[in-house]
């Protein structure tokens, strides 16, 4: 088996696991945005390997079907990808916990004991 067959291995596995992905879409499609963007994620991930295969054999044909392939599934991964929900919620608790912060400071009496720093 040569390094391109193992590659071309990788990229049928790969492909399969986006196979999976699109079954969980089509049957679950309340996780949508998520099962699509892995779904996407996955072919890419399988054409690349496919692409690199067809390369180290050298065959020009189906490089460039391979390649134009991997080349649309990464696009559609890009649009699909997740927007970030998670750091926005992070920066959200941020906020929060500086605002929260902010009114504790807010709501303080002044000290009788005189502070070194000057407060």
């Amino acid at each position: 088996m040569s390094l391109a067959d193992a590659i071309s291995l990788c990229g049928n596995g790969a492909v399969l696991m986006g196979f999976f992905y699109a079954l969980i879409d089509i049957f679950k499609p309340h996780l949508s945005p998520e099962a699509k963007s892995l779904c996407a994620a996955w072919y890419a991930a399988g054409w690349w390997l496919f692409f690199l295969a067809e390369v180290m054999k050298g065959e020009p044909f189906w490089s460039t079907v391979d390649g134009t392939i991997a080349a649309l599934y990464t696009r559609s991964w890009w649009n699909n990808r997740p927007k970030g929900r998670g750091r926005k919620a992070l920066r959200e608790l941020g906020d929060k916990s500086r605002r929260r912060i902010q009114a504790l400071v807010d709501n303080l009496t002044p000290s009788p004991v005189p502070s070194p720093a000057g407060g």
